[in-house]
């Protein structure tokens, strides 16, 4: 049933080995799955899943978000799934149309070995095989909804072959089925544990749609490998907040900036089909016009394509700033139509670089500290206190800030540093 292809030297994703993942410099993406467990737990009262494996949890389908085209994100999370059911190994597999055999392009636990003698010794005659093949979109195989402990221990498949890996449950996860091709997730639990936790049930359950959303992004060509990957790599280098979505509001990758914003759940967050929703049923309603119309000409307005509008926070803070703007005025990028939405958050403190300051004016560091609390908000007498000079050197770095930089009155200077690269963020 399963034929490993690692052996061969060839990769079933096509993905080159390197590759950035987008959300690993931020946390490794925790924030997109947090605010949809936030959620889910605002809508029932029935999760009992202890709060150390919803952080794993977390760490799972963030690292999932980070670049779904990447191996070391889909390993990554095989891994990291294993450990956190306490299991014996994972995979992600597809049968190809007309094929004998799973492809097995990635997994943990399993070494090249165990899927050739698997092969060689029972693909063709294993129990699992027709039930498993036969699975609708959705549907799950379990062993023990099938053969009994005991008599699972005395078939020669367990006795000459599971045995050695400590396999003793297997559970199959249809969760795509597409033009000929199926494809799902496998996970194994050893014999000291034989079945899923409650919690173990409620993990699973929460991490399978992200994983269909990671495999089939792959294996259906949602995204070639190519398409964007250099988009990609821009929108992550950002010092703005910035996020990429699809014609259908899927969230394709963002910037740890904008993965702040989303995270904290404050008037924006993804749900849990990965689609950006604001705080309330109309914002959400606005937002979903402006995402679906950003390729539409507009007649009236500033904007020839796209839109603005502000999301309210249930926080009270003041409200998110959005502006979506198509990457092409023609639909169809590769095979998705995709729309940059730039973020603002109004309450976030304004960060002036001193050391880019420095270099684009020639200021002193005393110079470049003054001008930089200026440009933030800080009064001459704040400004003294905190670095402790007197009003006298203060008005002196002012002066020579004034002629470095060619302005003439506080409100000029301000408004050039405000306008410069130097108050750009940090785009990590």
């Amino acid at each position: 049933m399963l034929r490993s292809i690692r052996s061969t030297g060839s990769n079933a994703f096509d993905i080159p080995p390197k590759r950035v993942i987008h959300f690993r410099q931020f946390g490794r993406g925790l924030t997109y799955f947090k605010a949809y467990w936030g959620q889910q737990q605002n809508l029932t009262n029935s999760i009992t899943m202890p709060v150390n494996k919803e952080k794993k949890l977390f760490k799972i389908v963030g690292g999932l978000y980070s670049n779904p085209d990447c191996n070391d994100a889909l390993t990554s999370a095989l891994e990291d799934t294993v450990k956190l059911l306490n299991g014996s190994s994972a995979a992600l597999t597809y049968l190809p149309k007309d094929a004998a055999h799973h492809e097995v392009p990635l997994s943990y636990g399993l070494d090249d070995a165990f899927m050739r003698d698997y092969v060689e010794k029972y693909g063709d005659i294993s129990p699992f095989r027709e039930k498993i093949n036969s699975l609708a979109e959705g549907r799950t195989f379990a062993r023990v909804n099938h053969l009994d402990d005991q008599t699972f221990e005395k078939t020669d498949i367990y006795q000459d072959f599971f045995k050695e890996y400590d396999i003793f449950n297997y559970e199959y996860h249809a969760l795509m089925r597409s033009d000929g091709l199926m494809a799902g997730f496998s996970v194994t639990l050893p014999k000291r544990k034989r079945v899923f936790s409650k919690s173990d049930r409620e993990a699973l359950d929460a991490l399978l749609p992200h994983l269909k959303r990671a495999l089939s992004l792959r294996l259906l060509g949602l995204t070639k490998p190519n398409d964007h990957d250099d988009l990609f790599e821009a929108v992550n280098t950002m010092a703005r907040a910035v996020l990429v979505v699809d014609q259908n509001g899927h969230v394709m990758t963002a910037n740890a900036r904008a993965a702040k914003i989303v995270g904290a759940n404050d008037g924006l967050s993804v749900d849990k089909l990965g689609c950006l929703t604001a705080a309330s049923q109309e914002g959400t309603k606005r937002l979903r016009a402006i995402l679906d119309g950003s390729h539409s000409p507009k007649r009236n307005g500033n904007f020839a394509f796209g839109g603005v509008c502000l999301l309210k926070r249930p926080s009270g803070r003041r409200p998110l700033q959005l502006l979506a703007s198509p990457l092409s005025e023609k639909p169809g990028f590769g095979r998705d139509r995709l729309t940059l939405v730039f973020l603002s958050d109004p309450d976030e403190p304004v960060n002036v670089r001193e050391s880019i300051l420095r270099e684009l004016f020639e200021l002193t560091p005393a110079e470049a500290s003054v001008a930089s609390r200026l440009a933030t908000g800080e009064s001459v007498e704040q400004i003294c206190e905190a670095l402790k000079i007197t009003a006298n050197t203060c008005r002196t770095h002012l002066k020579r800030i004034y002629a470095k930089t060619e302005t003439s009155r506080q409100g000029e200077l301000v408004n050039l540093i405000l306008t410069s690269v130097a108050s750009l963020p940090d785009p990590y």
